[in-house]
């Protein structure tokens, strides 16, 4: 099971987005900023396989580049956006970015689903060459 750690202040979106990855079998952590994502990881002590924040968050940058040392490299992330004019998707340290949806729904889902297993896979991939 992949643990995925999610970052951003709207929690109907942390919501709908976590219920998603259930079903679909990841384990999911949802937070509503850096400090509370920081006190996650500190109280249950778990490896994170998948960062999904928005790139907008204070402090998200430094988080991902500290939880990525910390765990010796093995961190995928996808940067939540607002809009695809948003500078932050081309930022260089992302796995890859995603458009917020403004209204989740079946289309989202897919979306996402397809998105965080194609940038799983690049890591099992890479484990097994």
């Amino acid at each position: 099971m992949k643990n995925v750690l999610i970052i951003d202040s709207d929690l109907g979106f942390v919501f709908w987005l976590g219920q998603t990855l259930d079903a679909a079998g990841y384990e999911t952590l949802p937070a509503k900023g850096v400090p509370e994502a920081i006190s996650l990881l500190s109280k249950f002590r778990i490896p994170i396989d998948l960062l999904i924040a928005h790139a907008t968050q204070p402090g998200v940058d430094v988080f991902m580049a500290d939880l990525r040392r910390a765990q010796g490299g093995n961190l995928k992330t996808i940067a939540l956006i607002d809009d695809a004019n948003d500078p932050s998707a081309s930022f260089p340290p992302w796995d890859a970015w995603q458009i917020k949806p403004p209204l989740p729904d079946q289309v989202a889902r897919t979306t996402f689903l397809t998105l965080i297993q194609s940038v799983l896979e690049v890591r099992s991939a890479l484990r097994s060459t």
